[in-house]
Order: C-alpha cells, then structure tokens, then sequence
C-alpha cells in the first residue's frame, strides 16, 4: 500500500475507512468543501472576503427554503478564487485511505475540532438544533421575509432569536459570531445561516461516528500538522 502522506503546513490529511459509495465520494467533499468557504469567510476573513460584495453574499438571500442556502455557499466559492479553494493532493481508497487536501491549515483544523466536537456530543447537539427549529415553526419564522417584516416582530421573538443563534454559534465553537452579525445586518439571518451551516457539519460528524472518515491527528498520525 502507498504510504500516507504527513501533513504540513499547505497540506491537511483526514483518514478514509468502510465502504464508500459513488454518493460518498459527492457528499463528503461538498459538505466539506461549504464549511471550509464558511469558516474561512467567518472566522478567519482576509481580503478575499471582507467587502461590501462579500457582505452582499450574507445578505442576499430570504431563507424561506433550500434555494437560498445553495444559491449562499455557491456564492461563498465563487467569491473564493480557484487557487484559495481546497484541492485533493492525494487520495488512496483502502483500509485505512485518506484524503490529503491542500488549503489553509489553520481552517482545517478548526473544522476538525468543531466536527470532532459534535461527534462527541451529537444527541445534545441534535436535540438543541431541533429545538431551535420547532421554535422557528412555532412563531412561523421559516415563512416571513427578513427584511420587510423584521420590525414587526415581538419582543419575545427577538429575544428567541438573539438567544438561539449565540446558542448555536457557541455550540459550533465559533468564536467571531460578531462578525457574522455584521455581515447579515441581521440576527434571524445569521441564525438561518448558523443553522445550515450547523447541517453540512452533521453530515462531517456522521462520517467520523461511522468510521468512514476520521478526523483525529492523533490516531491518524498526523500529530505533527502545525509543528
């Protein structure tokens, strides 16, 4: 078998295991490939994403349904020009794989101890996300347009969504949730965002319970990324 590569500073290496379908081989990156866009966006913002055009992305959409979630993080990787966007080094497909990626280390890792971190507590995490989404359809917030009826909301509503939404970015780990605020204009938005978000890691972390994708330096022997 091929060896497995080390990772480095350019390089960020998750282990590959089981059975991986033609589907896997769809989801896995896309969902990857989004949440890296968000974080690099949110967390660690450069040039590339500061701006009235990229403030443009966070507040372009209504968020009544799926189509604004895809049309948010398609503009997201259309905003991130080609030679920033994560690319596969290497893949080895055995037991284990991997898939080695070339991208910025430092929002990988994030990623990593945010997946791994839901893994670990994936029914309380679960139970919080849904909560927050009976309380949306409760006070009939998946329905109304953000922009136009946002004044007419109750104080109660506001207080929901304000709590909601630090909820969620703290159990995310996110530690710039300001900074999304300030991009949204908007906290319904940046909950709306925060909870989609929050669905592509679940699709992260449930690679890493089942065993498929392994996200752990440690075990994987990559102990050494950053050094």
């Amino acid at each position: 078998m091929a060896r497995r590569p080390r990772g480095s500073r350019e390089t960020y290496t998750i282990t590959l295991d089981g059975d991986w379908s033609l589907e896997d081989l769809y989801k896995f990156p896309r969902a990857y490939e989004q949440v890296n866009f968000f974080i690099n966006a949110v967390e660690f913002p450069d040039d590339y994403y500061s701006g009235e055009e990229v403030d443009h992305i966070f507040r372009a959409f209504p968020w009544l349904g799926g189509y604004s979630a895809v049309g948010f993080y398609n503009n997201l990787k259309y905003r991130t020009p080609a030679r920033r966007r994560p690319k596969i080094v290497s893949i080895e497909y055995a037991s284990p794989g991997w898939l080695e990626l070339s991208l910025l280390v430092v929002a990988a890792v994030k990623i990593e101890a945010i997946v791994k971190a839901i893994a670990n507590s994936i029914d309380h995490v679960n139970a919080t996300y849904n909560a927050i989404r009976k309380g949306i359809y409760d006070r009939k917030l998946s329905d109304i347009k953000v922009r136009r009826e946002q004044f007419s909301l109750d104080q109660e509503t506001l207080d929901f969504i304000s709590r909601s939404s630090d909820t969620m970015a703290q159990m995310l780990g996110l530690e710039n949730v300001r900074q999304l605020d300030e991009k949204t204009g908007n906290k319904l938005i940046s909950l709306k965002i925060l909870l989609s978000f929050y669905r592509r890691l679940k699709v992260l972390a449930d690679y890493q319970l089942n065993g498929k994708a392994d996200f752990d330096r440690d075990r994987s022997g990559d102990g050494d990324l950053l050094s």
